[in-house]
């Protein structure tokens, strides 16, 4: 495995502005596209998404200060909250070093599972490659964004919906599906994590119903 940074950035390029199933073809060729790549790759990211939200955190910390004064707390109460909060931002913001690898991994395993339950057959290392393909250059697009209030947000959902995309090409062509087969395994845990959410507001709502009779 060698790491070269302007390889890297040409094939993150290459993937990003030229979707489809011909790229994939391409990379899954690439005897250096290897797992172990691929995490690097990610880990690579959660460096650069902590220190954006270093960023996000110190912007976040002036504006919650900002918004203590206005609301005439004593300055004993905000001298006590501001270190608290900052610490905690801070805190959450390294976590990304650890969790952006780990949820990689995670969402790739469960990818793999889907895919060869449906009848696919693919090496895992290969697909986790193709995966931190784009995932690796998202990842630090959209903690790029974070920084930027309401739009930021915005335009990062929409990298996530690409990644969807792009994760589309690379399960069919890695695991030789039909294309409803490899739509199958990015919509089933869509589905598992919208029947979450909704299980989860049901329970939300129940108990502010509760609170509410009482």
């Amino acid at each position: 495995m060698n790491f070269d940074l302007n390889t890297t950035i040409d094939i993150w390029r290459r993937v990003l502005t030229q979707p489809g199933e011909e790229v994939f073809e391409q990379e899954k060729l690439d005897a250096n596209g290897t797992l172990t790549l691929g995490v690097i790759w990610m880990v690579i990211a959660g460096v650069i998404a902590a220190i954006f939200g270093v960023i996000q955190a110190v912007l976040g910390i002036g504006a919650m200060t900002t918004a203590l004064s206005q609301a005439g707390l004593p300055p004993e109460m905000e001298q006590m909250l501001s270190p608290m909060m900052g610490s905690m931002l801070g805190g959450a913001t390294f976590v990304s070093i650890i969790t952006v690898p780990v949820f990689f991994l995670i969402g790739a395993l469960i990818y793999h599972l889907l895919a060869t339950v449906l009848g696919g057959s693919g090496d895992f290392g290969k697909f986790a490659y193709l995966f931190a393909t784009f995932q690796a250059p998202l990842t630090m697009g959209a903690a790029l964004l974070g920084v930027i209030p309401v739009l930021g947000g915005c335009l990062a959902l929409l990298l996530s919906v690409y990644s969807y995309v792009l994760s589309y090409f690379a399960i069919k062509v890695n695991y030789g599906l039909t294309q409803g087969r490899a739509l199958a395994v990015i919509l089933i845990p869509l589905g598992v994590l919208l029947l979450l959410g909704v299980c989860a507001l049901i329970v939300v709502l129940a108990g502010l119903a509760s609170l509410a009779a009482n």
